[in-house]
Formats: structure tokens, sequence, C-alpha cells
């Protein structure tokens, strides 16, 4: 056992050496059994997970390395014996033990469950506040106008056939305090959230009282501004009176600004003071465990809570995959019940090759999803993306192919368009497939094929390029996307979307954070959408390579996707769900709503 914690380098970060270090000290507590628990405990939380289970194995966060590192595992025989480990923490005074999954009260730093799940404090009082306000919301009954309720239903979904899951959606939000619609790409959530905002309209009217005060977020300034767009879109076409119409908000915000939580705010906002009678929450997959908590607890009592988006793909960067744990609850609970998951989806066609791909990742089923890429049209299965000097002649032929248009437009907007159409997504962040280093190869290859000319600098006439920080006075937001185009001179200009199709330019030097965009990670394409995709996965196995993962990169298209992995790196990758550790379902069946 000392041994083991001694030589813990490469499995341990120093931050996570100094926690345990701090936690034996102030409790008085220098045990090893405390150490280890401290340390895997904050190893865990950084992986994404709310707890440590005693006993797992422990294994170095294979993203923050180069992915041709093998990982460092300690297995379960190394660990303390779990009886003996449990015991230890029991009596430690730095633990907290817990049955009841109510708030911690103690201030002890860990909390240790009855299913042997240790805890930081403020991570299992965050599960716990999201646990009692879910059940506090879900069960509280709301006064609905039933006869203009039913005839907003029958004007709105007029053409909907006979058990329409967007209408059983929008219905079941008007009459609960909080609701979760779900559904793939394309599906129709915000359609239905417009819709749905619609019919709350006309419930307050109905009750001669003023138009309900909406919050439009998202965890992102890029997919609020996307939400705000769709329900702009989605409102011109509802058959509804100019008042109602009228009523309905375009504009969005991200949930740190609705919270008070973003950077400049002096502080965040006070328990049930959060004053809008209705929150639609977009994205909501990407909600960490700790902005879901303090959501909960600014929410007014009396205001409905709209929860949209995809527990299949990926969870949030932070820890906890909350919204996913909801989803999971049993159909006949009442948590289950306040759940409408949309079918149909509009992104690509239903029962195509496409989707009958994204099933199939979606399902675990790796077989079915190589058949689909070997058979299916618009889909291939290329072998790794590159070697050690060179990046393969298939991956560039289908880039060249994909960047045609970008690479022979005529004017910034035809070049945004074409951006729009074609993405290079990867899995890693580092490594030789990581984003950065193919975005650094590929703008080489089109150099050296003479695709591409090079300033008086040396640097690219042109090159897209990925906003990886919100700059909200300029209107730009970290996933915005836009290009730099230099004159032979060396002279540049920055191109992005501005509204209503319109193209904005800025110089380079008042850029937020931004980095180039021949290629970006899966994560930060989640929420948009393009025609065709080229995905790259890892050349070797990896932890970070889940099904989430890939099932969220496919989706990105609308059209074809050519995925560049060995079978047996895409096989294990769809065979490895992200399981993030959590007590939130025990919290919620404890509760008596899962």
């Amino acid at each position: 056992m000392s041994d083991l914690l001694a030589s813990s380098e490469g499995l341990f970060s120093a931050l996570e050496l100094s926690f345990a270090r701090s936690v034996t000290r102030l409790s008085g507590d220098d045990s090893l059994e405390l150490s280890l628990a401290a340390a895997a405990t904050l190893r865990a939380v950084t992986r994404g997970d709310l707890c440590y289970l005693l006993g797992d194995p422990l294994v170095r966060d294979a993203s923050s390395h180069d992915e041709d590192e093998a990982p460092v595992v300690v297995q379960t025989s190394q660990l303390p014996d779990a009886r003996r480990w449990t015991d230890a923490l029991e009596r430690s005074p730095a633990v907290e033990c817990s049955s009841s999954y109510q708030a911690p009260t103690s201030p002890r730093p860990l909390v240790l469950d009855a299913r042997g799940r240790l805890y930081l404090r403020r991570t299992f009082a965050a599960q716990a506040g999201i646990a009692a306000a879910v059940s506090q919301r879900v069960r509280t009954p709301l006064e609905v106008h039933e006869s203009t309720l039913g005839a907003g239903l029958e004007r709105l979904f007029a053409n909907a056939p006979k058990g329409d899951l967007q209408r059983a959606a929008a219905a079941l939000a008007v009459r609960r305090g909080l609701s979760l619609i779900t559904g793939g790409p394309g599906t129709g959530k915000t359609t239905t959230v417009a819709k749905l905002l619609a019919l709350l309209v006309e419930q307050a009217l109905a009750k001669g009282e003023r138009a309900p005060r909406v919050a439009l977020s998202a965890p992102t300034g890029k997919a609020a501004a996307r939400l705000a767009q769709a329900i702009t879109r989605a409102r011109g076409d509802l058959p509804v009176s100019a008042e109602v119409r009228e009523a309905i908000p375009t504009s969005a915000g991200t949930l740190h600004r609705l919270l008070g939580l973003a950077p400049g705010m002096r502080r965040r906002l006070g328990e049930g003071r959060l004053s809008h009678d209705v929150v639609i929450v977009d994205e909501a997959s990407m909600v960490d465990l700790g902005l879901m908590a303090e959501l909960l607890r600014a929410l007014s009592p009396r205001s409905r809570l709209v929860l949209l988006g995809d527990p299949s793909q990926l969870a949030s960067v932070s820890e906890g995959a909350v919204f996913a744990d909801l989803c999971a609850a049993p159909a006949g609970s009442t948590l289950g019940r306040a759940q409408v998951r949309l079918l149909e989806g509009h992104r690509y066609v239903s029962g195509s090759a496409l989707d009958q791909l994204a099933e199939a990742i979606r399902g675990g089923d790796a077989e079915g999803a190589l058949e689909s890429l070997r058979t299916g049209d618009a889909l291939a299965l290329f072998g790794a993306v590159s070697g050690r000097r060179r990046l393969s002649a298939e991956f560039l032929t289908v880039v060249e192919q994909g960047y045609a248009d970008f690479l022979a437009a005529e004017s910034p907007r035809e070049r945004l368009d074409a951006f729009d159409r074609f993405r290079v997504l990867c899995a890693h962040r580092r490594g030789p497939s990581g984003a950065p280093e193919i975005s650094r190869r590929l703008q080489a290859a089109l150099l050296e094929r003479q695709l591409l000319a090079r300033a008086s600098d040396g640097a690219a006439v042109f090159e897209p390029i990925l906003v990886v920080r919100n700059a909200p006075a300029l209107g730009l937001f970290n996933g915005d996307v836009g290009y730099v185009d230099r004159t032979r001179s060396g002279a540049a200009v920055a191109y992005f979307r501005g509204d209503a199709g319109s193209v904005r330019s800025l110089a380079p030097s008042r850029l937020p954070a931004h980095e180039s965009a021949w290629a970006m990670t899966i994560h930060k394409s989640q929420g948009s959408e393009v025609d065709s995709v080229a995905l790259v996965l890892p050349a070797t196995r990896s932890a970070v390579c889940t099904r989430e993962l890939v099932y969220t990169g496919v989706t990105r298209a609308r059209s074809r996707v050519d995925v560049f992995s060995s079978a047996l790196v895409l096989r294990e990758s769809i065979a490895n769900p992200n399981r993030r550790r959590s007590g939130l379902a025990d919290a919620l069946a404890a509760g008596g709503v899962s």
C-alpha cells in the first residue's frame, strides 16, 4: 500500500496528491487508506464522474496524454481490501457517512454513501440538491385551462397523425413543472418548443394574465444563438394571433448569464430568485452537475422548466451526466412520465444508411455499424488517417473533395456557406490524430499541392478558424466558425456570419482566442450540423473514444459520413459507453420519483 501511493507519479496529478495530503493533515488522519481514497476521488471527479467507487481500477486520464502512451492502470488486486478500506473510511474524521442522500450535515471534506461511493463534499451536496429539487418540481401540479389547451393543440398540430410525439411533448410541458423533451438530431425539439411557447401564452391570455416571462438558454453562447434562430424561424409559421406571436421570445442567452455566473457579473442569483415563469434549456446534455444544481436552486417554485437534449450525445466536459441520469428514470415512474422522446428525424431520411448507422452506434451494435459503413450509400470506412509522416491518400482525397467549394469560393458568403457543408472531426484533442495536429498537417498538404497559396509572411492566404472564448461585445461565441483571408501582401481580415444571413468582417487583432479549424474535435462540433463529415478516430484503442463520442460525430452529418479508423478501434469505441459514476439515480429513488 505504501509503495502504491509512493509510486503514484503518472497516476495521480500533483493537485490530486496535494489534495490527499491536505485532507489527511487537516483531519489528523494520515492513514494510507484515506490518502489513496482522497486522491482517487478527486481523480474520478476530474474525469467527469461524481464519485469514486471503492475498488474501481485507477486509470490515468488518457485525454491528457499522447494517444500512443500506454495508460497507467492500478489493478483492483493492488488496492486495499474493500471491507478494510470501507471500515477505515467510516472511522475517519475526514469522512461523513450518508445513507439518506440528503445534503451533508458536517464540514467533512469527503462523503461515503451506503454503496461504497466516495464523494467530494461539494459534489455530494450538489447531487442531493438536484435530487430534492427534481423530486419536488416533478410532483408540483400546475393549473391548466384545459379547453384552451385542447383548442391550441388541435390548431398547432392540425396535420399531425394520431399519437404524434411532438404534440404529446408540448401538452406534457404545459401541464408539468418539469419536463424532458429528448430525441436525436433533427427530431423537432425546438419546433416543439416554439409551439409550446404559443400554448403557454394562450394559457395566460385565457386566464386574463400577462404573457409568461420566458428565458431561452443553453450551456454555451453558440448553442443559445442557434436556439434563438430556431425559435425565430418557427414562430413565423405558427397559426396563432399576432398578439401571441409577438409574445414568443426570440432572444436567448447562456445559463451562466441567466444565473449571474458570467464573467463580470457580481454575484450568482439567490435561491428562488429567478423571476421567469418558463425556463427552456437546450443542449441539456452539456449541462454539468454544478450548473444544473445552480439552475434548480435559483428557479422559482412556480416556474416551468423544460430541458431539451439527446441523452445519447456527449455529456458535459465537467463532472456528471445529469441529463442522461434524469432521462434514465423508469418509464412508469413519476420522473419517467415527465419525459417524451421524439423519434422521427428530419436531419437525414428515416431508415437511410446514415440513420441506420446512427441507431446502431446509439444501441451499441458495433457489427451493425460496421455493416452500414461497408454497404450503405454515402458511408465509407477507411483505415487510420495517417502514418507517422504523411496523411493517408484516402483521407486527403476526401478532404480535398469536401473543401473544394471552400477553396474555390469567390466571395466571403460563398466561402462561409461552403465551409458549413463539410467538417473534419477528431476524437482526440492531443496526439498524432488530435485536431490541432491534423489541422496543421492538412494545411501543409494543401499548400504542398498548391491548393492554397502563401501570403508574404508565409501564412496561408486563408484559413478557417474556430472561436474558443466568448466575446459578447463582438457577437462572437465559443464554437463560432469563420475564416481569415490574407492578401499576398499580408493584409488580413476575418469573416463571420452576422444576423439574417449577413457577413461580418473584423480585424484579426480584435478576435477573441481562436484556433485553426481545418479539423476540430467532436466536442467542439456538438450542436452543429453539416452535409458531410470526415470522422477521425485514433490509431489505437483509447478510453476517450466512447460510444457517445462516435455517435455525436456521426450525427453532425446530414447526408454523408467517411470514417477513418480501423474496424478494431471503431468496434471497441462503440462497445465503450461513457458510464459516469453517479448516485443521482439512487438519490431520485430515495425521493420516490425514480
